[in-house]
């Protein structure tokens, strides 16, 4: 009995809290286990779905072990401003087995633990106050592995405040979770009513789900019917509509019956019916009914304040149609006849590190990566690709993740897989590759750096250093077959700094361009060689050498060189906007990347290409008269406009050849290029031969009927368009032979360089 009773008081009563930490614990978040906490490791992770909020937006907060074999048991989540300590916000919870707990009198302050299981991860939801403090929000947890194994203010994370009319913060920021619907739909049809049943997995708390029934395949003007789980955890069905695109949508009047509502594990099921014989209701759109082609709908998002709805983070529309009298069962993540996938193809990534005693735990979460594609981080000295340390996950065929170092030296487009000498600046370790649920997760760590007085002076360039400042350069591309790296469709450095040596966070919203985007960049380079190779040459050629040809001929009133160079100027300024808006809706109205330095040059030389190209035709059109005094002005300045951007435009063909958007391989392209560039001063030192040859042979002056460049008086009484000489025919054939020359070679040339860009890859 004395045994027993010795065993009862040695059992410490800290064991007594299976069920969550106690309240008042609140204020040192140190458990009263009487264990002094452990020095801060590396075996688990905090990390947000977003690093910068606004006020009443919602934050995911995650933590979880490194690898698989980090289990623990309690958790204490707090939100702390980081001037005071002061308490901040409050808390709900998702399907992890957490619940909130309330400090300092306030409700729903922190998160802890509900079993004493064994727990691989959690989640919990932070609802940012309405009114903003001053200074960074620290979310802090305190984490129990076991009872004398406690890990106190070890894991934190920061985010930083905005307000909300920074809509360029909230639109970068906005929650990125919603990486598939988890969606069923199906359908019955009885006595002019429909029974409508939807069943999602996976719904958090002040999470929304919603269909609706289309004719037309766009988002407004239908009724929707909106599926939610509110703040408080309650299952809800309302019934709305978006008339005349309202967003938010608005509450409708229009019956709906509920036949039941759950919430239950994450699962949200909502039956309701509604009759398609109903009349219009005032302001609203017109009612579903039978016997009628819809597009099925699908949106999900996030509740705010006031279980309020607000913009979609996940969109769906079918590519079929369906009528209600028909009975159906569709599930909406499966691109079957039914349905297809959803319309996003943007990849969502969260990068973040921790620090401790020399080594850098990296975890990089990255949403939406498709099969044969992988992404990047870089770090980089001058916030340009080049000379940069990177770390590349790859989703390969067999969808395995694959997860490798590489170094870019020399400014080389392609990285290079780095040979594994800690020189390169500490010891890479891979500690996780896995997909899970359409999620890659990348981790690695970075430890045992060389000091830089012991590094080796054979480095091509700086080697990675954990206390120099970086600018992330982030990257996302395609593989080829045998998971060669291909070409990038999204690069982008942020402008932000970064250190190794301190816990950092990235979110990433990388819009990936997919086959029909690709197609878009290759009609502008399509259109810009047709126009700048073959149209533009031969306009300057008929223009400066054909005036004082075919004197006796004219169309519409006019010299027949002045039509011909007036129909092909016009036609380049065409063709040139249109390659320019082509270009601007494939980069989604971005400019490009400075980092990106030849794609970067290219697009400074092409803009004045086009404002060049453009201006020419007004300037033309708004020329003095002939006869004017200073008509030599404009004779000089629309030449010099027009050459200006006639050599411009081999510049940008020149810095194209570098791009990996075309995936040039070979040295055809350069061959072609080279070709051109060879061409163009044979043919118009060709053409000035003749002229200077039949100038000296010619037994009088001719009278032109235009007035030389350098006419300043305005003595010439010709006028330009109509330019008379001497009947040379032998002299014009030869001019003409070599205008059909040229024109041969220059279409030769385009077509084949056209053709080189059609078939790249996407």
């Amino acid at each position: 009995m004395i045994r027993f009773l010795l065993v009862l008081i040695c059992i410490n009563y800290g064991y007594g809290y299976p069920e969550g930490a106690p309240t008042e614990i609140c204020d040192t978040m140190m458990p009263n286990h009487h264990v002094a906490p452990k020095q801060c490791q590396t075996k688990y992770i905090i990390e947000t779905d977003k690093s910068v909020y606004y006020p009443d937006d919602i934050v995911r907060i995650t933590v979880h072990g490194v690898t698989d074999n980090d289990h623990f048991k309690g958790i204490l989540l707090m939100a702390k401003n980081q001037p005071n300590q002061q308490i901040v916000g409050t808390w709900s919870t998702t399907n992890s087995p957490v619940k909130t707990i309330d400090c300092d009198s306030k409700q729903n302050t922190a998160i802890t633990h509900t079993t004493a299981d064994e727990k691989l991860r959690v989640e919990a939801l932070w609802h940012a106050p309405n009114v903003l403090l001053q200074g960074d929000t620290i979310i802090k947890a305190t984490i129990v592995k076991s009872y004398d194994e406690i890990y106190v203010d070890c894991f934190n994370i920061t985010l930083v405040p905005t307000t909300q009319t920074d809509s360029a913060n909230q639109s970068r920021f906005e929650r990125n979770s919603f990486l598939k619907a988890n969606t069923n739909v199906s359908w019955t049809y009885t006595n002019d009513t429909v029974m409508v049943k939807m069943t999602t997995n996976q719904v958090n708390i002040s999470e929304w789900r919603a269909i609706g029934f289309s004719d037309d395949r766009e988002m407004g003007n239908e009724y929707i019917f909106v599926c939610q789980v509110s703040s408080t955890g309650a299952p809800l069905l309302r019934r709305m509509h978006t008339l005349g695109g309202k967003r938010p949508p608005s509450a409708s009047v229009a019956d709906v019956s509920l036949i039941s509502v759950t919430y239950e594990n994450g699962q949200a099921t909502c039956e309701f019916s509604f009759n398609t014989t109903s009349e219009q209701v005032a302001n609203e759109p017109v009612p579903v009914v039978t016997n009628k082609n819809y597009y099925l709908i699908f949106g999900a998002g996030i509740l705010r304040t006031g279980d309020l709805i607000t913009k979609h983070n996940f969109t769906f529309v079918s590519s079929k149609t369906y009528q209600l009298q028909n009975p159906e069962m569709i599930d909406i993540d499966k691109p079957t006849a039914n349905a297809t996938a959803p319309v996003t193809s943007d990849i969502k990534a969260n990068i973040s590190w921790t620090y401790n005693n020399g080594t850098t735990n990296v975890n990089m979460r990255i949403n939406n990566l498709k099969t044969l594609q992988w992404f990047a981080i870089g770090f980089s000295r001058d916030h340009r690709m080049g000379e940069d340390h990177v770390f590349i996950c790859r989703r390969l065929a067999n969808d395995t993740i694959s997860l490798q170092r590489y170094i870019n030296p020399g400014g080389h487009d392609r990285p290079v897989p780095h040979n594994g000498i800690s020189d390169w600046g500490g010891i890479f370790t891979v500690s996780r590759e896995r997909l899970e649920n359409g999620v890659a997760d990348c981790d690695f760590t970075l430890s045992d750096f060389v000091p830089a007085a012991n590094q080796s002076d054979q480095l091509s360039f700086p080697a990675l250093s954990q206390s120099t400042e970086y600018s992330p350069l982030i990257a996302l591309g395609s593989l080829g077959s045998s998971g060669r790296l291909e070409k990038h469709s999204f690069r982008d450095a942020l402008s932000r700094s970064v250190m190794l040596n301190r816990a950092e966070t990235i979110a990433i919203n990388a819009q990936s361009n997919g086959p029909n985007s690709d197609n878009l960049m290759k009609a502008h380079g399509i259109i810009m060689i047709f126009t700048w190779i073959v149209l533009v040459s031969t306009g300057i050629l008929i223009a400066r050498y054909f005036k004082r040809s075919w004197s006796n001929r004219k169309i519409c009133g006019k010299a027949i060189w002045f039509a011909v160079h007036r129909t092909i100027m016009t036609s380049v300024a065409i063709l040139t906007l249109i390659a320019f808006i082509l270009i601007l809706v494939y980069k989604k109205g971005q400019w490009v990347s400075q980092a990106n330095r030849r794609e970067f040059a290219h697009s400074v030389i092409g803009m004045l290409v086009i404002s060049f190209a453009t201006i020419q035709p007004f300037m033309a059109l708004f020329r003095c008269n002939p006869d004017a005094r200073y008509r030599f002005v404009f004779n000089y300045a629309h030449a010099a406009v027009g050459f200006s951007a006639f050599i411009l435009s081999i510049a940008a063909i020149f810095l194209a050849m570098f791009f990996e958007y075309f995936d040039f391989r070979t040295h055809k392209e350069w061959a072609i290029v080279a070709a051109w560039s060879c061409w163009l001063p044979i043919i118009f030192v060709a053409f000035e031969m003749i002229e200077i040859y039949f100038q000296k042979t010619s037994l009088k002056a001719e009278k032109a009927d235009s007035f030389a460049m350098n006419d300043r008086n305005g003595t010439n009484n010709a006028k330009v368009e109509t330019i008379s000489s001497a009947n040379e025919p032998v002299k014009d054939r030869i001019k003409l032979i070599f205008l059909s020359v040229h024109l041969l070679i220059a279409f030769a040339l385009a077509l084949a360089l056209m053709i080189l860009i059609g078939q790249s890859k996407n």
